[in-house]
Protein backbone atom coordinates (compact mmCIF):
# COMPACT_ATOMS: atom_id res chain seq x y z
CA UNK A 1 0.00 0.00 0.00
CA UNK A 2 1.44 3.82 -0.77
CA UNK A 3 1.93 5.87 1.69
CA UNK A 4 0.04 9.13 2.24
CA UNK A 5 2.26 12.13 2.31
CA UNK A 6 0.13 13.67 4.67
CA UNK A 7 0.61 10.90 7.63
CA UNK A 8 4.29 10.09 6.24
CA UNK A 9 7.11 11.20 8.79
CA UNK A 10 10.89 11.09 7.38
CA UNK A 11 13.18 9.02 8.65
CA UNK A 12 16.06 10.43 10.87
CA UNK A 13 19.30 10.62 8.64
CA UNK A 14 22.59 11.87 10.51
CA UNK A 15 23.34 15.30 10.08
CA UNK A 16 26.24 17.15 10.91
CA UNK A 17 25.53 21.04 12.41
CA UNK A 18 27.13 23.82 10.54
CA UNK A 19 27.56 26.22 13.78
CA UNK A 20 28.43 24.51 17.31
CA UNK A 21 25.69 23.03 19.47
CA UNK A 22 24.59 25.84 22.04
CA UNK A 23 22.79 24.45 25.04
CA UNK A 24 20.30 26.44 25.87
CA UNK A 25 17.67 24.34 28.38
CA UNK A 26 18.35 21.13 29.95
CA UNK A 27 15.42 19.83 31.80
CA UNK A 28 16.15 19.21 35.41
CA UNK A 29 14.23 15.78 36.32
CA UNK A 30 13.23 14.92 32.53
CA UNK A 31 15.16 13.01 29.66
CA UNK A 32 15.68 15.69 27.05
CA UNK A 33 18.11 18.84 26.34
CA UNK A 34 17.89 21.36 23.71
CA UNK A 35 20.67 23.27 22.32
CA UNK A 36 20.09 25.51 19.24
CA UNK A 37 22.45 25.31 16.09
CA UNK A 38 22.54 26.80 12.56
CA UNK A 39 21.53 25.21 9.72
CA UNK A 40 21.45 26.57 6.36
CA UNK A 41 21.30 29.80 7.27
CA UNK A 42 19.02 29.48 9.77
CA UNK A 43 18.91 28.59 13.41
CA UNK A 44 17.10 25.65 14.94
CA UNK A 45 16.44 23.89 17.79
CA UNK A 46 17.84 20.16 18.57
CA UNK A 47 15.64 18.39 21.30
CA UNK A 48 17.66 15.44 22.11
CA UNK A 49 18.09 12.48 24.84
CA UNK A 50 20.51 13.28 28.11
CA UNK A 51 23.26 11.19 27.76
CA UNK A 52 21.79 8.44 30.18
CA UNK A 53 18.53 7.96 28.44
CA UNK A 54 19.94 7.43 25.01
CA UNK A 55 19.48 4.24 22.98
CA UNK A 56 16.92 3.48 25.87
CA UNK A 57 13.77 1.96 24.20
CA UNK A 58 11.34 3.82 26.29
CA UNK A 59 12.76 6.92 26.05
CA UNK A 60 13.65 6.85 22.54
CA UNK A 61 9.84 5.84 21.55
CA UNK A 62 8.93 8.94 23.44
CA UNK A 63 11.25 11.15 21.84
CA UNK A 64 10.09 9.61 18.26
CA UNK A 65 6.58 10.10 19.69
CA UNK A 66 6.96 13.79 20.65
CA UNK A 67 8.12 14.21 17.08
CA UNK A 68 5.23 12.07 15.12
CA UNK A 69 2.54 14.56 17.01
CA UNK A 70 4.43 17.78 16.58
CA UNK A 71 5.09 17.28 12.92
CA UNK A 72 1.56 16.48 12.05
CA UNK A 73 0.63 20.25 13.12
CA UNK A 74 0.92 23.66 11.43
CA UNK A 75 -0.64 26.43 13.68
CA UNK A 76 1.34 29.75 13.80
CA UNK A 77 0.71 29.44 17.78
CA UNK A 78 2.35 25.76 17.82
CA UNK A 79 6.24 25.77 17.73
CA UNK A 80 6.98 24.13 14.07
CA UNK A 81 8.67 20.61 13.92
CA UNK A 82 10.53 20.25 10.98
CA UNK A 83 12.74 16.64 10.98
CA UNK A 84 13.73 13.87 13.00
CA UNK A 85 17.46 13.03 12.71
CA UNK A 86 20.50 11.70 14.41
CA UNK A 87 23.15 14.57 14.98
CA UNK A 88 26.83 12.42 15.93
CA UNK A 89 27.54 12.97 19.37
CA UNK A 90 24.37 13.47 20.30
CA UNK A 91 22.38 10.87 19.36
CA UNK A 92 18.84 11.17 17.52
CA UNK A 93 16.98 14.75 18.17
CA UNK A 94 13.87 16.31 16.62
CA UNK A 95 14.56 19.64 14.81
CA UNK A 96 12.02 22.32 15.78
CA UNK A 97 11.69 26.21 15.26
CA UNK A 98 13.98 28.53 17.44
CA UNK A 99 11.61 31.14 18.82
CA UNK A 100 13.15 34.46 19.85
CA UNK A 101 11.07 34.72 23.21
CA UNK A 102 10.43 34.32 26.66
CA UNK A 103 8.46 32.08 29.00
CA UNK A 104 4.97 33.76 29.91
CA UNK A 105 5.87 33.58 33.31
CA UNK A 106 9.40 35.93 32.51
CA UNK A 107 7.35 38.63 30.57
CA UNK A 108 5.20 41.88 31.60
CA UNK A 109 2.03 42.16 30.58
CA UNK A 110 -0.82 45.04 30.78
CA UNK A 111 -4.71 43.64 30.85
CA UNK A 112 -4.98 44.01 26.85
CA UNK A 113 -1.73 42.16 25.91
CA UNK A 114 -2.89 39.46 28.42
CA UNK A 115 -6.21 39.14 26.56
CA UNK A 116 -5.07 38.75 23.63
CA UNK A 117 -2.24 36.52 24.81
CA UNK A 118 -5.59 34.21 26.18
CA UNK A 119 -7.30 34.46 22.85
CA UNK A 120 -3.98 33.07 21.09
CA UNK A 121 -3.67 30.65 23.82
CA UNK A 122 -7.30 29.55 22.87
CA UNK A 123 -7.00 29.69 19.17
CA UNK A 124 -4.08 27.46 18.99
CA UNK A 125 -5.39 25.04 21.30
CA UNK A 126 -8.72 25.11 19.70
CA UNK A 127 -6.77 23.87 16.42
CA UNK A 128 -4.73 21.45 19.06
CA UNK A 129 -7.83 19.64 20.08
CA UNK A 130 -9.67 19.19 16.68
CA UNK A 131 -7.43 17.25 16.03
CA UNK A 132 -7.41 14.56 18.34
CA UNK A 133 -3.88 16.15 20.29
CA UNK A 134 -3.92 16.81 24.20
CA UNK A 135 -1.08 18.28 25.23
CA UNK A 136 -0.99 17.42 28.94
CA UNK A 137 1.78 19.86 30.56
CA UNK A 138 0.32 23.18 29.49
CA UNK A 139 2.18 25.44 32.08
CA UNK A 140 3.95 29.12 31.61
CA UNK A 141 7.68 27.60 30.70
CA UNK A 142 5.73 26.30 28.12
CA UNK A 143 4.17 29.56 26.98
CA UNK A 144 6.64 31.32 24.98
CA UNK A 145 6.25 34.96 23.88
CA UNK A 146 8.13 36.64 21.22
CA UNK A 147 10.27 39.56 21.86
CA UNK A 148 9.19 41.12 18.03
CA UNK A 149 5.00 41.32 18.94
CA UNK A 150 4.48 39.13 21.49
CA UNK A 151 3.23 36.44 19.50
CA UNK A 152 2.42 33.36 22.08
CA UNK A 153 4.24 29.82 21.15
CA UNK A 154 2.92 26.73 22.64
CA UNK A 155 6.11 24.56 23.02
CA UNK A 156 6.93 20.85 24.53
CA UNK A 157 4.88 18.19 22.85
CA UNK A 158 7.04 15.70 25.16
CA UNK A 159 4.05 14.20 27.17
CA UNK A 160 1.61 15.09 24.40
CA UNK A 161 -0.39 12.42 23.55
CA UNK A 162 -2.98 11.33 20.91
CA UNK A 163 -6.11 8.41 20.67
CA UNK A 164 -4.40 6.62 18.10
CA UNK A 165 -0.69 6.23 19.90
CA UNK A 166 -0.97 2.59 21.68
CA UNK A 167 2.24 4.01 23.99
CA UNK A 168 2.90 6.03 27.00
CA UNK A 169 -0.65 6.51 27.99
CA UNK A 170 0.58 6.84 31.68
CA UNK A 171 -0.59 10.38 33.47
CA UNK A 172 2.17 12.91 32.86
CA UNK A 173 2.44 17.39 33.83
CA UNK A 174 3.32 19.37 35.90
CA UNK A 175 1.93 18.84 39.44
CA UNK A 176 0.84 23.00 40.06
CA UNK A 177 -0.91 22.65 36.76
CA UNK A 178 -2.21 19.41 36.80
CA UNK A 179 -6.12 18.38 36.35
CA UNK A 180 -7.66 16.95 39.75
CA UNK A 181 -8.53 13.72 38.02
CA UNK A 182 -4.53 13.38 36.72
CA UNK A 183 -3.16 13.46 39.83
CA UNK A 184 -5.15 10.43 40.61
CA UNK A 185 -3.90 8.53 38.32
CA UNK A 186 -6.27 9.20 34.48
CA UNK A 187 -4.49 10.23 31.96
CA UNK A 188 -6.67 13.26 31.25
CA UNK A 189 -8.38 14.82 28.24
CA UNK A 190 -8.98 17.82 26.81
CA UNK A 191 -10.68 19.29 29.12
CA UNK A 192 -7.20 18.66 31.57
CA UNK A 193 -6.17 20.59 29.13
CA UNK A 194 -9.06 23.46 30.15
CA UNK A 195 -7.78 22.99 34.40
CA UNK A 196 -4.09 23.81 33.24
CA UNK A 197 -5.17 26.95 30.53
CA UNK A 198 -7.39 28.45 34.03
CA UNK A 199 -4.35 27.75 36.34
CA UNK A 200 -2.40 29.94 33.61
CA UNK A 201 -5.04 32.65 33.19
CA UNK A 202 -4.82 32.90 37.14
CA UNK A 203 -1.62 34.22 36.74
CA UNK A 204 -2.12 37.11 34.16
CA UNK A 205 -3.87 40.51 34.40
CA UNK A 206 -7.55 41.45 33.43
CA UNK A 207 -8.67 37.95 33.12
CA UNK A 208 -12.03 37.59 35.00
CA UNK A 209 -12.08 35.45 37.72
CA UNK A 210 -15.56 33.70 37.15
CA UNK A 211 -13.85 32.15 33.90
CA UNK A 212 -10.99 31.26 35.79
CA UNK A 213 -12.57 29.32 38.59
CA UNK A 214 -15.20 27.77 35.50
CA UNK A 215 -12.38 26.29 34.39
CA UNK A 216 -10.22 25.09 37.33
CA UNK A 217 -13.63 23.18 39.30
CA UNK A 218 -12.68 20.14 40.22
CA UNK A 219 -15.31 18.29 38.66
CA UNK A 220 -14.19 17.74 34.95
CA UNK A 221 -18.34 17.80 33.96
CA UNK A 222 -18.67 21.56 35.42
CA UNK A 223 -15.50 22.83 33.55
CA UNK A 224 -16.06 24.72 30.20
CA UNK A 225 -16.99 21.74 27.34
CA UNK A 226 -14.31 22.76 24.93
CA UNK A 227 -11.73 25.15 24.58
CA UNK A 228 -14.68 27.21 21.53
CA UNK A 229 -16.76 27.55 24.88
CA UNK A 230 -14.57 29.02 26.79
CA UNK A 231 -13.13 31.53 24.16
CA UNK A 232 -16.63 32.95 24.08
CA UNK A 233 -16.92 33.23 27.51
CA UNK A 234 -13.82 35.15 27.33
CA UNK A 235 -14.98 37.25 24.76
CA UNK A 236 -18.15 37.92 26.76
CA UNK A 237 -17.02 39.45 29.37
CA UNK A 238 -14.68 41.99 27.40
CA UNK A 239 -17.92 43.19 25.59
CA UNK A 240 -19.48 43.30 29.40
CA UNK A 241 -16.88 45.43 30.56
CA UNK A 242 -16.77 47.62 27.40
CA UNK A 243 -20.30 48.04 28.44
CA UNK A 244 -20.04 49.32 32.00
CA UNK A 245 -17.59 51.11 31.12
CA UNK A 246 -19.51 53.06 28.41
CA UNK A 247 -22.13 53.45 30.62
CA UNK A 248 -19.94 55.09 33.47
CA UNK A 249 -18.55 57.60 30.94
CA UNK A 250 -21.99 58.49 29.76
CA UNK A 251 -23.18 58.75 33.32
CA UNK A 252 -19.91 61.19 34.08
CA UNK A 253 -20.40 63.15 30.92
CA UNK A 254 -24.12 63.59 31.60
CA UNK A 255 -23.36 65.24 35.67
CA UNK A 256 -20.33 67.11 34.05
CA UNK A 257 -22.91 69.00 31.49
CA UNK A 258 -25.55 69.21 34.18
CA UNK A 259 -22.99 71.39 36.58
CA UNK A 260 -21.59 73.18 32.75
CA UNK A 261 -25.75 74.15 31.67
CA UNK A 262 -27.82 76.73 33.80
CA UNK A 263 -30.67 75.80 35.64
CA UNK A 264 -34.00 76.61 34.80
CA UNK A 265 -35.14 79.59 37.36
CA UNK A 266 -37.95 77.86 39.97
CA UNK A 267 -39.29 81.26 40.40
CA UNK A 268 -40.97 83.63 38.18
CA UNK A 269 -38.84 85.70 35.90
CA UNK A 270 -38.28 89.47 36.32
CA UNK A 271 -39.97 90.99 33.11
CA UNK A 272 -37.25 94.35 32.18
CA UNK A 273 -38.85 97.73 32.02
CA UNK A 274 -39.11 100.54 29.34
CA UNK A 275 -39.52 103.84 30.50
CA UNK A 276 -41.29 106.61 28.03
CA UNK A 277 -42.79 109.68 28.73
CA UNK A 278 -46.46 108.74 29.68
CA UNK A 279 -46.23 104.91 30.04
CA UNK A 280 -44.34 101.95 31.03
CA UNK A 281 -44.29 99.03 28.31
CA UNK A 282 -42.78 95.74 29.27
CA UNK A 283 -40.70 94.17 26.96
CA UNK A 284 -42.18 90.75 25.40
CA UNK A 285 -41.15 87.71 27.35
CA UNK A 286 -41.20 83.90 25.38
CA UNK A 287 -44.19 84.29 23.04
CA UNK A 288 -46.32 86.57 24.42
CA UNK A 289 -46.16 90.03 24.34
CA UNK A 290 -48.13 92.72 26.90
CA UNK A 291 -48.73 96.42 25.87
CA UNK A 292 -49.60 99.16 28.10
CA UNK A 293 -51.41 101.92 26.00
CA UNK A 294 -52.22 105.52 27.49
CA UNK A 295 -55.55 105.51 29.11
CA UNK A 296 -56.81 108.73 26.99
CA UNK A 297 -57.23 106.33 23.98
CA UNK A 298 -58.06 103.19 25.79
CA UNK A 299 -60.13 103.73 28.81
CA UNK A 300 -60.39 100.03 30.08
CA UNK A 301 -56.50 99.73 30.14
CA UNK A 302 -54.41 97.95 30.63
CA UNK A 303 -55.03 95.63 27.80
CA UNK A 304 -53.49 92.09 26.95
CA UNK A 305 -52.75 90.85 23.89
CA UNK A 306 -51.05 87.57 23.55
CA UNK A 307 -49.58 87.46 19.90
CA UNK A 308 -46.70 85.45 18.19
CA UNK A 309 -43.04 86.11 18.35
CA UNK A 310 -42.68 87.03 14.60
CA UNK A 311 -45.63 89.84 15.46
CA UNK A 312 -43.47 91.52 17.49
CA UNK A 313 -42.21 94.45 15.70
CA UNK A 314 -45.72 95.29 14.35
CA UNK A 315 -47.03 95.58 17.93
CA UNK A 316 -44.08 97.99 18.71
CA UNK A 317 -44.99 99.98 16.05
CA UNK A 318 -48.99 99.75 16.67
CA UNK A 319 -47.60 101.66 20.22
CA UNK A 320 -45.30 103.81 18.63
CA UNK A 321 -47.94 105.05 17.07
CA UNK A 322 -50.70 105.65 19.40
CA UNK A 323 -48.03 107.90 21.43
CA UNK A 324 -47.44 110.03 18.69
CA UNK A 325 -51.14 110.71 18.67
CA UNK A 326 -51.01 112.13 22.11
CA UNK A 327 -51.04 115.80 23.49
Amino acid sequence: MEDSSIFSVPSPAEWTPGSEMEQVHCSVSGYAVLYRADRDGRFRVFKCLKPGFRDKPLYERLLRKEFEIGYSLRHPHLVEYYSYLNVPGYGNAIEMEWVDGCPLDQARLSPAEARTLADQLCDALSYLHSKGVVHRDLKPSNLLLTFSGKQLKVIDFGYADTETHSILKQPAGTVSYAAPEVLAGESGDSRSDLYSVGKVLAGLPGIPQRVIRRCCQADPARRYSSVNELHKALQSARWGWWLVAGLALALVALAFWTVLLPAEPDGPVEIPVIKTDTQLVREPVRDTVYLVVPSQKAPEAPKKKPVGTEDIDALFNEAAASFDGLD
